[in-house]
């Protein structure tokens, strides 16, 4: 291959990726919106109707959440792309012919567009876990390499955005009518997992830590807990 056929495969390969992100992003994107309408929704069945102006003071997060998302589906993005350069340059080692080399791209792309392997083995990620009833800030360990569904990887990306933006929109409501706490609420019955148990009644402000790591807590797979509206007295 010639380096011009070289750069357009580059190209191509390139905005096939954005394509795909792109279409993830947009359909990700309602889903933050809806959810985020849904928790300022549920928000008001605590604190009353609020206001038009309090309403769009809410609504001046929401870009937040549609960072949160991109950041959230970049590492997949990422290694698509990388998936794929990677092709390509075994094409371009093993002297493939252009056509050749656009079929073997082809292949691969169909193959992740149904699988998405992450090699983060090593890598570490913030967490909260609960220790003797306290929520504490932790870092877990990436221990192996993980091939999944690509839909089942965006659909956990999903459930997790929109649990964040829905969290987001009632913290926001809250405070807006003059709330600077919350309590986490959870079910009472056994399929609550001991570290949510503990939790149940806590009282956190809305800026603090702590409530960061209950943020954290609350997207945790499965979980049904949520935070009710509370006045807590002024920190000094």
């Amino acid at each position: 291959m010639s380096s011009a056929e070289i750069k357009e495969l580059r190209r191509l390969t390139a905005e096939f990726v954005d394509g795909l992100q792109s279409d993830y992003q947009d359909v990700l994107m309602k889903l933050t919106q809806k959810a985020y309408k849904d928790g300022l929704s549920h928000a008001e069945k605590s604190i009353g109707k609020i206001s038009t102006t309090e309403r769009n003071k809410v609504y001046e997060s929401l870009p937040d959440m549609q960072t949160y998302l991109v950041n959230r589906i970049q590492p997949a993005i990422s290694s698509i792309r990388d998936d794929l350069m990677s092709t390509l340059n075994k094409c371009i080692s093993q002297g493939m012919d252009v056509s050749k080399a656009k079929i073997e791209l082809r292949k691969r792309a169909n193959f992740l567009s149904e699988h998405i392997t992450f090699n983060s083995v090593g890598k570490t990620y913030d967490a909260a876990d609960v220790i003797n009833g306290v929520l504490v800030p932790t870092k877990r360990t990436v221990t192996r390499s993980k091939t999944m569904s690509t839909d089942s990887y965006f659909d956990v990306i999903a459930r997790d955005v929109s649990k964040m933006s829905y969290i987001m929109a009632k913290v926001n409501g809250f405070r807006e009518k003059g709330y600077n706490g919350f309590q986490y609420r959870r079910k009472r019955d056994n399929k609550v997992r001991k570290s949510h148990r503990a939790m149940g009644g806590k009282k956190f402000y809305i800026d603090s830590p702590e409530a960061k790591l209950a943020y954290q807590l609350l997207l945790d797979y499965g979980c049904r807990c949520d935070i009710t509206p509370i006045k807590l007295r002024s920190k000094r």
